[in-house]
């Protein structure tokens, strides 16, 4: 029977896969949340206040788009990735802002709630502009091909 050491000499050998790795420092910034919003409760729309909730939204938004990008990575999660891109952007736009103006970064943190609304634009915009590229790939592919169509008819080597 294994004793105590064995079992930790063990679980030392096993490495920790890097998704769990972001899904424990997403939870933990998670559980901290409440602090740095009671200190933004507290205190106001001070710099070093807006600074501190900020960078931790930013921290929040940065590993739920790794996450998203992981799944992305074994099923199509477009949706996903792009939303969590937006609320990202809107998070560093407003830390940046709350930089020079404080007062206004609050404002900038509540239209991450409208990021339901903007996603599947956003989806659509992309996979439209694939499909256009893929019709203008399909459009030079038709060329090409009756290029060389035409010159086999007039007897021209390829």
């Amino acid at each position: 029977m294994p004793g105590l050491g064995e079992d930790f000499r063990r679980l030392s050998i096993i490495s920790v896969p890097w998704q769990t790795r972001v899904h424990l420092i997403f939870l933990f910034l998670i559980v901290l949340l409440p602090i740095s919003t009671s200190l933004f409760g507290r205190t106001g729309s001070t710099q070093a206040v807006v600074t501190i909730y900020g960078t931790h939204l930013v921290l929040i938004g940065l590993m739920n788009l790794l996450l998203w990008i992981d799944v992305h990575r074994r099923v199509a999660a477009h949706g996903g990735v792009a939303g969590s891109s937006l609320v990202l952007a809107l998070f560093v736009a407003a830390l940046a802002i709350g930089e020079v103006r404080p007062a206004i970064a609050e404002y900038l943190w509540f239209t991450a709630f409208a990021e339901p609304l903007l996603t599947p634009h956003l989806v659509a915009l992309d996979l439209a502009a694939k499909r256009r590229g893929v019709v203008r790939e399909i459009g030079a592919l038709r060329m090409k091909t009756s290029l060389a169509v035409q010159h086999r008819r007039c007897g021209f080597a390829p």
